[in-house]
């Protein structure tokens, strides 16, 4: 079975428990900036935390700025803890790999 998408009020105090996170166009986004030899590091790492919670961003790349947008496909493209989870993981590779 699918989790199931979060409430406008789960939502709501995710976000505020995500400071590196938004919501918008029901997806969690964010954006990186590292150093640019952090940036190779940080996607393999992130490659493996998708891999192991079988769950995957949609990221994008430009120059030092790393993009992630996260939804449950299988839940009508919304946000489910699964999505939570993996952006709270992604926020603390992009601290061991020198976000600022």
């Amino acid at each position: 079975m699918p989790p199931h998408p979060l409430t406008e009020a789960e939502l709501a105090e995710t976000v505020a428990g995500l400071p590196d996170w938004t919501y918008e166009h029901s997806r969690l986004t964010s954006t990186f900036r590292l150093p640019r030899p952090s940036v190779t590091p940080f996607l393999a790492a992130v490659a493996k935390a998708e891999d192991a919670a079988n769950h995957h961003a949609v990221i994008t790349l430009l120059y030092d700025k790393v993009s992630l947008a996260l939804q449950t496909h299988d839940a009508d493209n919304s946000v489910t803890v699964r999505d939570v989870a993996l952006a709270r993981e992604i926020s603390l590779l992009a601290r061991q790999h020198g976000s600022h």
